[in-house]
């Protein structure tokens, strides 16, 4: 019983950090108008594999190597 306390609590702490990291890129990316360089992530001290579950959670547009937008962003 407390084993599966403590791996219920470990498993939501793990996806409450991944939701709180994505949320901090995203923020990157409102800050610089809806895009953001590979490189920016990185300097923030994020790794980018969690760019990469934006991009295929359909948050994030890879527009080409290196460079992204936020999918809500108009191409007008």
């Amino acid at each position: 019983d407390s084993f599966a306390k403590t791996t219920a609590f470990i498993y939501f702490s793990s996806r409450f950090y991944k939701m709180e990291k994505e949320r901090a890129i995203l923020e990157i990316f409102k800050l610089n108008k809806g895009y953001a360089r590979t490189q920016d992530i990185l300097d923030a001290g994020f790794h980018n594999h969690y760019l990469d579950m934006l991009v295929e959670g359909g948050e994030v547009v890879k527009i080409k190597r290196g460079l992204y937008r936020l999918a809500t962003v108009s191409l007008d």
